[in-house]
C-alpha cells in the first residue's frame, strides 16, 4: 500500500513539475507578446519543433516557445528592453502567487510541497532569464540600464 501511495505522489510530483514548467514558458512568451503587440510590433508566437532531445530543454538556445517582432531599428531600443523584461516579470508573479498560497492557512503537507514545486520553478525561470548574457531576455534589459 505505500508502494501505491509513494508512486501516485512521485506521479503528482512530476506532472506538476512539467505543467510548472509549461505553464512559466507559455505565460512568459505571452507577456512578451502582449507588451509587443501593445507597441504594435507585430508579434509572432513561434513554438519548437518536433524531435527535440531532452538536452534541448535545459539549454538556452532550447526555443521551447519564442515570439518574434518587427521593430524599425537595428539597435536596441527601450521598448525591446520593456519587452524583454515582461516575460522574467511575469515568471516573478507566479512565484510570487505561489508563495502567497504557500503561507495561506490550512494547507496541507502536500499541497505545501507541490506550491513550493512551482514558487522554485518560477524564481529559477525568472533568475535564468534576467541573467545579462545572450540570448536571455536579462541581455536587453541590462543594455538599456547600461
Amino acid at each position: 500500500m505505500k508502494w501505491i501511495k509513494f508512486t501516485a505522489l512521485a506521479t503528482l510530483f512530476l506532472a506538476v513539475f512539467v505543467a510548472s514548467i509549461g505553464a512559466n514558458v507559455l505565460i512568459h512568451e505571452a507577456s512578451h507578446y502582449a507588451v509587443a503587440e501593445a507597441y504594435s510590433f507585430n508579434p509572432q508566437m513561434n513554438f519548437a519543433a518536433t524531435g527535440m532531445s531532452t538536452s534541448t530543454l535545459y539549454s538556452a538556445d532550447s526555443n521551447i516557445a519564442y515570439i518574434t517582432y518587427y521593430s524599425d531599428s537595428t539597435e536596441i531600443t527601450p521598448e525591446d528592453s520593456v519587452i524583454a523584461v515582461a516575460g522574467p516579470l511575469a515568471n516573478l508573479a507566479i512565484g510570487s502567487f505561489a508563495l502567497l498560497f504557500y503561507f495561506s492557512p490550512k494547507r496541507s503537507k502536500v499541497a505545501k510541497m507541490l506550491l513550493m514545486l512551482v514558487i522554485v520553478t518560477s524564481f529559477v525561470s525568472f533568475g535564468i532569464n534576467i541573467l545579462p548574457f545572450e540570448p536571455s531576455d536579462g541581455y536587453y534589459v541590462w543594455h538599456a540600464l547600461v
